[in-house]
């Protein structure tokens, strides 16, 4: 053998001598490695026949699931929680005779947010109620912490709506309803929050103006701040894209069923089923009789409770003690009144003694609202005065005999007559056969 082939050789044997030490060393590691696993399986005894039992039933089991899945998944989707409803506007404009309103009508689907305040609770104010009353240490704490959806400062004290007083409104299931200003109402649409912004706009600024005015519970310095705010919110609400909605308020009922509305096209509220309009009767007679137009008035609602019904009335003088504001009368200013009459938003007005009564236009159209006959009581000069308002009515001039029919009355062909010889059930039964009731 040449010494250059004993080299090679000598050169292939010492590696393969390392490539066999390699291995045994892989092989020792794996032994090692197999003996662990060994300890870690050590009393666990596996029943394949069981194993695949279970595998076949889990086989049957998995689609019985994704169909239940796929049923349910539609009404899981459908019970998404509706956005909360920012409702923002100038003071005095409203706001809260609207949302006292939603509320009202619908109990179960609106909650009111409760806000924060550091002010000393007023007269009558109760506790989580009007407000959580708290101190400023604690708010400006809360606020450092993130708990506030919105916050300002306005006279020394904190005003906010925290994170939880909207969590609990949401816990009940309901829709949560914030009364906040413009700048609360841009706080919150930084936050994460979403919700639906609607703004409450009075007719004019000036007509803003004169209802601060006629509160009268304000300085002039108080109500200069008070209308310079107005009149920058009032800007803001002209922003395209900031609010969902504008609402005027110059009709309350009108600017509520306009706020009613766009509650029903978000689909917050159940549209209402169209309720038939029932007409509005007008009564007249002449004095002297045993009974007055008012009785007639009164017999038919007892007979007909469900489906009579009578316009609250608005007057000039100071409410009593136990008198209800939107229930026995709507109190208001002389001069607002007279203004009002003025632009034809009463169907009649007069004038007691230098206290001013009348209805409006609005009075009787709730009624009408409710499915209910409005009932009204009218001289011949009002009625006939009535007749040429939009309103459409049925006219009942009720006297004890033909020859007691005022001349006025008879010439104008607007009334049915009725006559029943002082007979105050017959003409109750005359009417409601007539009306159909």
């Amino acid at each position: 053998m040449t010494p250059l082939r004993l080299i090679f050789f000598l050169d292939s044997a010492e590696s393969l001598a390392q490539t066999l030490e390699t291995r045994d060393e892989q092989i020792a590691k794996n032994k090692q490695i197999l003996a662990q696993r060994r300890v870690l399986f050590e009393g666990v005894s596996v029943d394949l026949a069981n194993i695949k039992s279970q595998a076949a039933g889990l086989t049957q089991v998995v689609p019985k699931i994704k169909a239940s899945v796929y049923q349910h998944a539609p009404k899981v989707v459908a019970e998404k929680k509706p956005l909360p409803v920012v409702i923002c506007g100038p003071s005095g404009v409203g706001k809260g005779t609207l949302i006292g309103k939603l509320m009202k009508e619908f109990p179960d689907t609106f909650g009111f947010c409760v806000s924060h305040t550091t002010r000393k609770p007023r007269d009558g104010e109760v506790n989580a109620v009007h407000y959580h009353f708290s101190t400023k240490e604690k708010v400006a704490a809360e606020i450092a912490e993130g708990k506030f959806l919105e916050y300002a400062e306005v006279h020394g004290n904190y005003y906010g709506t925290s994170l939880a007083a909207v969590d609990a409104v949401a816990a009940k299931g309901k829709i949560c309803i914030l009364d906040i200003d413009v700048q609360g109402a841009e706080k919150v649409k930084l936050s994460s929050m979403k919700a639906r912004y609607v703004f409450v706009l009075p007719p004019s600024f000036e007509d803003l103006e004169a209802r601060l005015r006629g509160r009268g519970t304000e300085s002039e310095e108080s109500l200069q701040k008070r209308l310079k705010n107005a009149h920058g919110e009032m800007k803001k609400a002209e922003e395209p894209g900031f609010f969902d909605a504008v609402v005027v308020n110059d009709d309350l009922d009108l600017a509520y069923n306009n706020l009613k509305a766009f509650m029903q096209g978000k689909k917050l509220v159940k549209q209402a089923l169209p309720v038939k309009k029932q007409p509005t009767v007008v009564l007249s007679g002449p004095g002297g009789s045993s009974f007055s137009c008012s009785d007639i008035i009164t017999a038919l609602a007892n007979r007909f409770p469900d489906r009579i019904g009578f316009p609250v009335c608005h007057t000039s003088r100071t409410k009593r003690d136990h008198e209800a504001p939107g229930e026995d009368y709507h109190f208001t200013t002389v001069e607002k009144m007279l203004a009002e009459v003025k632009d034809g938003k009463f169907v009649e007005h007069a004038e007691v003694r230098g206290i001013h009564y009348g209805t409006s236009l609005a009075a009787v159209h709730e009624v009408q609202q409710q499915g209910r006959v409005c009932l009204l009581d009218m001289d011949v000069p009002s009625s006939i005065k009535f007749s040429q308002s939009s309103l459409e009515a049925k006219y009942f001039y009720v006297c004890p005999t033909p020859s007691d029919a005022d001349e006025q009355a008879e010439k104008t062909n607007l009334y049915h007559m009725v006559t029943a010889a002082e007979d105050l059930d017959a003409i109750c039964k005359l009417i409601a056969e007539a009306l159909r009731l």
